[in-house]
């Protein structure tokens, strides 16, 4: 699954025959050659977008699904007045319920609550961030930052895997990773010399 997802990052939609690269970051060969050092490198707070729409458990149903109808949107985090994660609200969750009764129900009533939906943390490095959306087949998860005194996730952001390939994107183009967390796997690659990649010992 994760691969599949990398072959996306590295080539989009776009044949590698199709046009000559302006540079080496823009090649797809040498794209696979540093991408996992490129993603356990960057963290899901480089990449996340602020959160810039939310919803509020007490908000009608119907009123969401017009939101979601106007907007286009794929969902959105439900959160508290501190801004807490509850739940996450999909299209699907309000297709769910009749057009007829959505009036009467709230959000806080069809969302997926925190425990059965996906979360991101804040200081998550991006092969992990990819692994865990491919691996729960969806596209965007809430960023959060875990408070465990509180037992809160105070939601940061959203990141999709469209945030994801833009950043790794500029991050190639730069031909360079910024310093941030090591390697969170076991088996860490680094970006070795004209060679090609060697795992580190």
């Amino acid at each position: 699954m994760i691969a599949v997802s990398l072959a996306y990052l590295i080539v989009g939609q776009q044949s590698i025959y199709s046009s000559q690269v302006a540079n080496r970051a823009d090649s797809p060969a040498h794209r696979l050659q540093f991408t996992f050092p490129l993603l356990a490198r960057l963290s899901a707070r480089q990449a996340m977008k602020p959160l810039a729409r939310r919803l509020h458990p007490e908000i009608p149903l119907s009123e969401a699904a017009t939101l979601f109808a106007e907007q286009k949107l794929r969902g959105l985090p439900v959160i508290d007045e501190q801004e807490n994660l509850l739940g996450i609200l999909t299209p699907g969750d309000i297709e769910r319920t009749e057009p007829s009764l959505r009036a009467s129900r709230t959000v806080g009533e069809a969302m997926n609550p925190k425990s059965k939906s996906t979360s991101i943390n804040v200081e998550d490095t991006l092969d992990n961030v990819l692994e865990e959306l491919t691996t729960q087949r969806i596209s965007w998860a809430p960023v959060i930052e875990r408070q465990p005194l509180e037992q809160m996730e105070h939601v940061l952001g959203i990141i999709s895997i469209t945030d994801i390939m833009r950043l790794y994107r500029q991050t190639a183009r730069r031909g360079r990773a910024p310093a941030s967390t090591a390697c969170s796997r076991k088996a860490c690659y680094h970006k070795a010399d004209h060679s090609g990649i060697k795992q580190a010992q």
